[in-house]
């Protein structure tokens, strides 16, 4: 929930993309703080709010968009689509009625941008009872598609996305708990900072062996794929749970204990694979955090650990990169694999085609 990001891509026939232009732009800081409320349960809007928050979103998407196509050298023109995946506010598979909700209305976009979008890609996974998450392994399927020998993947976001690409038979693709959305939110709340940069205030505390077992005992880490999570279960409110461990502790150790359990956790998730990949290749914000970069090549040591960027892709805008190419896929008409990531009873076309002005 901290920014935008927006990038201009080309897919060619190797199965390479190629990032013309690519950034992250933050979200103005009162619409920020809006979003980040919406992350408690307890907060409501109104009706008008929701709908003046959608149309704003769409706004800051389109202008995003706009912003990466003047820098890469084109037009709006030269733009075959859009892929907007939009921010998701609220996201339960597991409701009595599942839902899946993404701001940023496709149709201001397209609007503001003249392109075709390709918008809401998750919504029609969970009516086919899947997860809706995650989706950004049918790109890594795609990217690796001549593999020679087991690969994995890891987004290193908010929360941590795995996938585990066999040589044959189906992917395995979940969401391991979290990344950086607990320590970003524990940061937020007690010294107003975004995240740990580098991973410097986790390197200088010290982890606590007692609450990071307790952790690791949460019914999530146990359960069986496909499986998806987010700020709904890895918030604040399941850290308070655990004060009496923590009350001693200072800022650093509860940010060291945190990136363990995100390190831990992954690095358990990745263990479990048919067959352990020699290769471990790791993508997403998190790559910036050494000390969870180097926590995770430790507890996977011997296979190799390395941030995707290494290969040409940029980590930082692997995530765009993937729904450009759900927007693309969705354009050519191709049923993705996302059943079986999801969980899905049934295959369906992902996304939702807006045209633009020229179509």
């Amino acid at each position: 929930m901290d920014g935008i990001d927006a990038g201009v891509f080309r897919f060619d026939d190797s199965n390479r993309v190629h990032c013309l232009a690519g950034q992250t732009i933050a979200y103005p800081r009162d619409l920020h703080s809006q979003l980040l409320a919406l992350r408690h349960r307890e907060t409501s809007l109104s009706l008008n709010e929701l709908g003046v928050l959608d149309t704003t979103l769409g706004r800051h998407f389109a202008a995003a968009a706009l912003h990466a196509i003047e820098a890469s050298g084109y037009t709006p023109a030269d733009i075959t689509a859009i892929g907007s995946h939009g921010q998701t506010v609220r996201h339960d598979p597991s409701a009595d009625a599942p839902y899946t909700i993404q701001l940023a209305d496709p149709h201001v976009i397209s609007a503001q941008t003249g392109c075709t979008v390709i918008a809401d890609f998750r919504r029609a996974d969970v009516a086919r009872g899947g997860e809706g998450a995650p989706l950004l392994p049918l790109l890594h399927d795609w990217l690796f598609a001549d593999r020679d020998e087991p690969v994995a993947v890891v987004n290193l976001g908010g929360i941590a996305n795995l996938t585990y690409l066999p040589l044959n038979g189906p992917l395995l693709a979940y969401d391991t708990g979290p990344a950086n959305t607990l320590i970003d939110q524990w940061l937020q709340q007690r010294v107003g900072e975004a995240f740990d940069r580098g991973g410097s205030r986790a390197a200088t505390g010290q982890v606590q062996t007692e609450w990071l077992e307790a952790m690791l005992a949460d019914e999530y880490f146990a359960r069986v794929p496909p499986k998806s999570t987010g700020f709904e279960h890895f918030n604040l409110s399941w850290l308070a749970a655990w004060q009496p461990l923590t009350k001693a502790l200072t800022d650093n150790d509860i940010v060291a204990t945190l990136t363990e359990l995100s390190a831990r956790s992954i690095a358990t998730a990745i263990k479990k694979c048919p067959q352990r990949p020699a290769k471990v290749w790791l993508a997403g914000g998190g790559v910036h955090n050494r000390t969870l970069t180097r926590a995770l090549a430790t507890h996977l040591q011997p296979a190799a650990v390395a941030a995707i960027g290494t290969l040409g892709i940029d980590a930082d805008q692997l995530e765009a990169a993937g729904f450009a190419w759900l927007a693309r896929e969705r354009l050519a008409g191709n049923a993705t694999r996302h059943c079986e990531v999801t969980g899905a009873r049934e295959h369906a076309l992902l996304g939702t085609i807006v045209a633009g002005h020229s179509s």
